[in-house]
């Protein structure tokens, strides 16, 4: 991740991405300009829903109790929703009140209009963090790097106290030899790195072309690895 994130960040100085009427010369030498924007635009879309969820749990998580915490009664009201009993509390919100899923992939189930208006307002989050371009943007991204410590420091904290929390950690910190002798765990790892770092995504190039001629490239790339693998570490010990 490191050498690819670095020669990601020699390009784009070396093309200056930041001049649109460079862009051509950029699909002409990197050989993926217009596919790169193809492939970001993909990716926005793919997160903005899940930023979309994340307001979706955010109101919900208002109600006390909380909606996925239990079951809903049925129609009656005599029992628990028989769905629900089968399953689980969480899964059904999930997939009934959350997705509201359909039978199968040939029925769409139309549109869902509560989920509808939180992909909107991500959409909206999105439109007012990049509406001044750069100058914006890097002012928004000292919240977005900052608040998730935060809030994986709270998690930490909270995690320590729960019980058995120090089994979940001999569990993470126990290597299984045989996990390491399959080839799926290392093509996990790097997916994991290339979606945490941003290569091949066109986003980096983007972003390092606005770069000063002054700039250390490969000194910011080798900061940058070692926050971002030790943040998935850090995440990882707060999830275990």
């Amino acid at each position: 991740g490191h050498p690819l994130q670095f020669v990601f960040a020699c390009i784009s100085y070396a093309v200056g991405l930041g001049n649109v009427w460079r862009f051509p010369y950029l699909c002409q030498m990197y050989g993926g300009g217009v596919a790169s924007v193809v492939v970001s635009f993909f990716l926005s879309m793919y997160y903005n829903v899940i930023n979309a969820w994340g307001f979706w749990y955010l109101f919900h998580s208002f109600q006390d109790p909380l909606p996925w915490s239990v079951c809903p009664l049925n129609s009656n009201h005599t029992g628990y929703d028989e769905e629900c009993e089968k399953a689980s509390s969480t899964q059904y919100f999930w997939y009934r009140k959350t997705l509201n899923i359909s039978p199968s992939i040939q029925e769409n189930g139309g549109v869902q209009w509560e989920p509808a208006l939180c992909l909107t307002l991500a959409w909206l989050m999105v439109y007012l963090c990049i509406l001044r371009g750069t100058e914006s943007t890097g002012k928004v991204v000292y919240f977005t790097a900052s608040m998730p410590y935060c809030v994986l420091i709270i998690y930490l904290v909270r995690g320590l106290t729960l019980h058995g929390a120090t089994n979940g950690l001999m569990y993470m910190f126990t290597p299984k030899m045989e996990q390491l002798a399959n080839p799926k765990a290392w093509i996990n790892a790097a997916t994991q790195i290339f979606f945490s770092l941003g290569l091949g995504f066109g986003s980096l190039i983007a972003f390092a072309s606005y770069n000063e001629p002054s700039n250390n490239c490969q000194k910011h790339a080798i900061i940058v690895s070692i926050i971002n693998s030790s943040t998935s570490i850090f995440a990882s010990i707060v999830t275990f």
